[in-house]
């Protein structure tokens, strides 16, 4: 027999969803509601790293005690989960309280800087989904052994797209920018700010969390069909992730065309992050292709100095293609089974 965890890798992405835990419409609303609020403060408030990791660390103890209010079951395996990441979310929040200056010097270099922002927020996020929605590693698309399969795809997509970039400027082609003069720059940013970081949790929300879920509702609230309130579900979290961006935008003053004009490569790439996401079954190629995308616009390629807005796309829509034919292969093949005429 296989454990859920081993199903999970074997079924396809409308087996999984069909699999996970649905939770009501107040809870989709209220996590939603609190990213969006501690973003606002996090942008107009530049809150220090001391008031976030406690803020933070109070956020994870009203989770706990909603959850023990609404349930009274201390002794399921996603309470002790929360357990643990409350833990650490004191931990932290007191290390950030009595040694400031160490943390702030340990996380303000290349490699940590996004440590202050991100390490917080999945802590007490990861305490409300699990105590309060009662959610499960695997119903987020955390599942382990879909790590390497993911590491394959993106070290390979980031690899085709370079010699891309070398068959096109064959001419040019010499170590620019940053790549150069900076190499821990773009490294960090990667492997924190993206991997660990925005990536991470704009994918895990918007994608994992959010269309799954919404999915879910749909089905139960509308009557739909689950590919109806897929594709429902699917429009309306690229609209808010695509919505999210605007907070941080206002605050860095940018006027209202510049934002509305900046909405739109951000609905389109939502689209192809949820596309992705749901061709592959696994949430850490969404995540990596995520990541690579906003590292190549942000750095330009390490093999060319000009603009590499175009090798971002190479690197998003070269997954979509496959994995559009991988999942159309599977479908005829399940098509063709005797059982399934």
């Amino acid at each position: 027999m296989l454990s859920d965890v081993e199903q999970s890798d074997k079924v396809g992405t409308r087996e999984w969803i069909a699999s996970v835990r649905p939770t009501p419409a107040w809870f989709i609303a209220l996590v939603v509601g609190f990213h969006w609020a501690m973003l606002v403060v996090a942008n107009m408030c530049r809150t220090t790293t001391v008031s976030r990791a406690v803020g933070f660390l109070c956020v994870g103890i009203l989770w706990c005690c909603l959850a023990w209010l609404r349930s009274r079951r201390s002794t399921t395996g996603g309470w002790r989960l929360s357990t643990v990441l409350l833990v650490m979310l004191g931990v932290w929040a007191a290390t950030a309280s009595m040694f400031p200056d160490r943390v702030l010097l340990i996380v303000e270099g290349s490699l940590f800087s996004p440590l202050t922002t991100y390490v917080p927020w999945f802590l007490a996020m990861g305490v409300l989904w699990t105590a309060v929605g009662h959610l499960r590693c695997r119903d987020l698309g955390l599942t382990a052994s879909k790590l390497c399969p993911a590491l394959c795809w993106v070290v390979t997509t980031w690899v085709a797209s370079q010699l891309v970039l070398v068959a096109v400027h064959s001419g040019d082609i010499t170590v620019a920018g940053k790549w150069r003069d900076a190499p821990l720059d773009p490294i960090g940013y990667l492997l924190t700010a993206q991997l660990l970081g925005n990536a991470l949790f704009e994918e895990l929300l918007y994608r994992a969390f959010l269309i799954v879920q919404l999915t879910l509702l749909f089905e139960r609230w509308k009557g739909w069909s689950r590919r109806a309130a897929l594709t429902n579900a699917v429009v309306v979290g690229t609209l808010m992730f695509a919505l999210f961006h605007v907070i941080g935008d206002w605050s860095h003053g940018e006027s209202p065309a510049e934002i509305a004009q900046s909405q739109v490569p951000r609905l389109i790439m939502g689209f192809l992050f949820a596309g992705i996401f749901l061709l592959s079954n696994n949430l850490f190629i969404a995540v990596g292709i995520h990541a690579l995308a906003n590292l190549q616009i942000r750095y330009s390629s390490p093999l060319h100095a000009g603009d590499s807005t175009w090798v971002a796309a190479i690197i998003v829509f070269l997954p979509l293609v496959v994995l559009a034919a991988l999942a159309l292969r599977r479908r005829r093949e399940v098509s063709a089974m005797p059982g399934q005429r």
